[in-house]
């Protein structure tokens, strides 16, 4: 029996998927499952037993030549066939070859080839690698989706190994880089050429390139300031010149308010 969106007697089980086009807009893709009875005959041969029939479709208004509302065939004709232990044996839209090839889900419509949202055309691969028959009710244990909506940066993180990465709103983490380092047989031989700038010598050596958490190599702590870039003297120096400035501004202060005081007290 065709499986038919529209009627449900059609059909045993369905479940639905949500994927992206190449501009990032979601679409549904539904998958109906119909239980073949074993004495159906195909070529005028009986099916046999664990034998499924699938069809895939998607809403028609999100493809040109589409009817809004209306189911738009992706698949119509794959077959699934378990095992006796319940095991997937087969699944392929073409029944005649063996093995389990995930399925290709195309527009079947020639002059239907675009989404309405004006992305490119695109080959849906749907894989059942995993599936069981048993007899528990229908269940959709797990669904993975490669594809992700479009998303905004919403951040920049370092790892301790020293890996970059980009946050999105959509929930993807991209490296965009890693941090490079490197380092020297004698470092305290290095020439100081500003703040926080050195310069290789012939005492201390070629520079030794390497990755953080490697070798010899520390762990990079990503938002934190490293104590060595500051100069604890000359901090210490300009506490007190700012505490002896302050006490001599208030002695300044009394004494003029002393003298003031006295003005006022003179008849």
């Amino acid at each position: 029996m065709a499986i038919d969106p529209t009627d449900d007697t059609t059909y045993s089980y369905t479940t639905s998927a949500t994927i992206y086009d190449s501009l990032g807009n979601e679409h549904i893709v539904t998958t109906y499952y119909q239980h073949i009875d074993e004495a159906a005959l195909d070529g005028g041969v009986p099916v046999g037993d664990n034998q499924w029939q699938m069809a895939v479709y998607v809403d028609g208004g999100e493809v040109k030549g589409g009817t809004d509302g209306v189911p738009y065939a992706l698949e119509t004709d794959a077959r699934i066939s378990f095992n006796a232990d319940g095991t997937l044996n087969q699944v392929d839209a073409d029944p005649s070859t063996a093995g389990i090839d995930p399925i290709a889900l195309t527009f079947t419509d020639g002059g239907a080839t675009e989404w309405m949202s004006g992305a490119e055309t695109q080959t849906i691969t749907l894989s059942l690698n995993g599936s069981t028959q048993n007899s528990g009710s229908f269940n959709v244990g797990a669904l993975t989706v490669n594809g992700f909506p479009t998303g905004r940066l919403t951040g920049v993180d370092v790892s301790e190994e020293g890996l970059i990465r980009a946050n999105y709103s959509n929930g993807q983490a991209i490296p965009i880089g890693k941090i490079a380092m490197g380092n020297f047989a004698n470092p305290q031989a290095l020439n100081k050429i500003g703040s926080t700038a050195w310069k290789e010598t012939t005492d201390s050596g070629p520079v030794i390139a390497g990755e953080a958490a490697t070798g010899s190599f520390g762990q990079i702590q990503a938002g934190a300031l490293e104590t060595s870039n500051v100069d604890l003297t000359a901090e210490l120096v300009g506490l007190i010149t700012a505490q002896r400035n302050f006490q001599a501004n208030s002695k300044a202060i009394e004494t003029n308010n002393a003298i003031t005081q006295t003005i006022i007290n003179l008849r």
